[in-house]
C-alpha cells in the first residue's frame, strides 16, 4: 500500500496555469515526516503552514498573518528547514505534480480535449465521454495515474486531498470516473479521503509543493526558458520518474497527443 497526500492551485475561474501535485510513499515513512513536519512548525511557533499566507505581504510591504513580526532571516531559515524535512524524506517520500497551461489545453481540439479528460477509445471511436470542459481533469487524472502506477502490483494506492469544498465534489466525481473506467491501474485506486491540513500535515507539504509549481508555471508562460527556483528545484529532487513532474503546454501536450489516432470531432 502507498498513501498520497495532494493539493490543488489554479483551479479558479480565469487562473493561467491549473496544477495538482503532492507526495506519495509508504504510511511509516510519512508518519516519520510528519513528525518532523510537526517539530519544525512547534519550533517556529506556527499553527498551520500555508504558503501563500507566509508569501503574503500587506500594502506596507510587512509579512503578513502569522508572520507579520518576522525578519526575512527567520523566514528563510523556516522555509528552509520546512524544505529539508521534504529533502531528507526524499528516497521515501515522493513528489508528484501536473502543471497544466490553461491557455494551451483550450487550443486543442474538442477529441483531443476527450481523450486527455479520460474518454477511451475502441476500434477508432470514443466509448466513454471524457470531460473535455473540465481543464482540472488532466492534471488531477495525471496524478492520480502517477501515484497509482507507482503502487505494486496487487496492492492499493490512497489518496488525502486537501480540496477546497467546491472542488471536493468534483474531486469524488472524478475519481469515482476514473474508478469505472477502463485505465489500466484502475484496480490499483484505494479509498479517497479529505482530512484538514491540520488533521494530516503532511498536505501542508503538498500546499507548499503546488503553490512553487503555479509560480513557476507563471513565469514559464512568461519566459519559456524559466527553470524551477532553488526551493522548488530542492523539494522535486526524489522525483522518481520525469513524468512525475510534468509541464503541459503546447509542447507538452503534443507529446501526449503523439501517435494517438483521434478520430475528427464530431465522431
Amino acid at each position: 500500500m502507498i498513501q498520497g497526500y495532494l493539493d490543488e492551485s489554479g483551479i479558479q475561474e480565469g487562473a493561467p496555469v491549473c496544477v495538482v501535485g503532492g507526495f506519495f510513499g509508504g504510511p511509516g515513512q510519512f508518519k516519520r515526516f510528519g513528525k518532523a513536519w510537526q517539530d519544525t512548525l512547534n519550533k517556529y511557533k506556527i499553527s498551520e503552514f500555508h504558503a501563500k499566507e507566509f508569501w503574503a505581504f500587506t500594502a506596507n510591504a510587512e509579512r503578513a498573518g502569522q508572520y507579520g513580526s518576522w525578519s526575512d532571516n527567520r523566514a528563510r531559515s523556516f522555509i528552509r528547514e520546512l524544505t529539508e524535512v521534504i529533502y531528507e524524506f526524499g528516497r521515501k517520500i515522493h513528489p508528484i505534480a501536473t502543471v497544466l497551461v490553461v491557455d494551451s489545453f483550450n487550443r486543442l481540439t474538442y477529441n483531443q480535449r476527450r481523450y486527455l479528460t479520460g474518454g477511451a477509445l475502441r476500434k477508432g471511436k470514443f466509448v466513454t465521454s471524457g470531460c473535455p470542459s473540465k481543464t482540472y481533469f488532466l492534471p488531477f487524472q495525471s496524478v492520480i495515474i502517477g501515484i497509482a502506477d507507482h503502487a505494486p502490483v496487487g496492492g492499493k494506492a490512497h489518496f488525502a486531498f486537501d480540496f477546497n469544498k467546491n472542488f471536493k465534489g468534483y474531486a469524488l466525481d472524478l475519481y469515482a470516473l476514473m474508478k469505472q473506467s477502463g485505465i489500466t491501474v484502475r484496480d490499483r485506486l484505494g479509498e479517497i479521503a479529505f482530512p484538514t491540513g491540520q488533521e494530516a500535515v503532511q498536505l501542508q507539504a503538498a500546499d507548499l509543493l503546488c503553490y512553487l509549481c503555479y509560480q513557476y508555471g507563471q513565469q514559464r508562460i512568461i519566459n519559456r526558458s524559466e527553470r524551477p527556483n532553488e526551493i522548488l528545484k530542492r523539494i522535486i529532487t526524489g522525483t522518481i520518474l520525469d513524468k512525475d513532474f510534468l509541464f503541459l503546454d503546447d509542447a507538452g501536450l503534443a507529446r501526449l497527443l503523439a501517435d494517438v489516432g483521434l478520430p475528427p470531432d464530431g465522431v
